[in-house]
């Protein structure tokens, strides 16, 4: 625990330098740039009982190729995943908004997959994802923001078929696949 400043339930700064890092479990939120530079990590475990990743978390996290994210966890927050340029894939399990710019510039982030409590996705989210190619979405979102997606060339968005998600994905001529 001397590598995380928390107060409060909220971890405000990680000081340490391992490349496997492990929330602790007092953790509730991961403040605004709590890890932010750190670019010597390379995975994160977030235990379940974190409700909110914060702005700028996890941002120019360079070498993070691999995180964890809890059911517990609702909320991403603005540019909470932006620069990391190694990260490949990620569940989303119990998140219900994706704020603007939360995953800007993963160049190598291929796979998303979202469970069923989004209903959010503000703008330019994972906008300048080159590399990604599946995104899975619910039924129940229920707002895509502007230019969500912009700068994502391969992308096929998986939807239920009539969804919200598939009218998107026409009007933005972006590839689709229902399932």
């Amino acid at each position: 625990m001397a590598d995380f400043i928390i107060e409060n339930g909220v971890l405000t700064k990680y000081t340490g330098k391992k490349k496997n890092v492990n929330i602790p479990k007092s953790v509730q939120k991961i403040g605004k740039y709590a890890l932010a530079g750190c670019e010597h990590i390379e995975t994160v475990t977030v235990l379940d009982g974190v409700t909110e990743i914060g702005e700028g978390a996890f941002m120019k996290c360079f070498y993070l190729r691999e995180i964890a994210i809890p059911e517990s966890v609702s909320c991403i927050g603005v540019r909470a995943f932006a620069d990391c340029k190694r990260l490949e894939s990620i569940a989303l399990g119990g998140v219900e908004r994706i704020e603007s710019w939360a995953f800007d510039n993963c160049d190598r982030l291929r796979s998303v997959t979202i469970a069923g409590g989004i209903q959010k996705i503000c703008d330019y989210a994972f906008y300048d994802c080159y590399s990604l190619e599946k995104l899975v979405i619910p039924v129940n979102v229920e707002h895509i923001g502007k230019d969500v997606f912009g700068r994502c060339p391969k992308l096929t968005i998986c939807a239920p078929e009539n969804s919200y998600v598939e009218l998107y994905a026409i009007e933005n001529d972006i590839n689709f696949q229902a399932i």
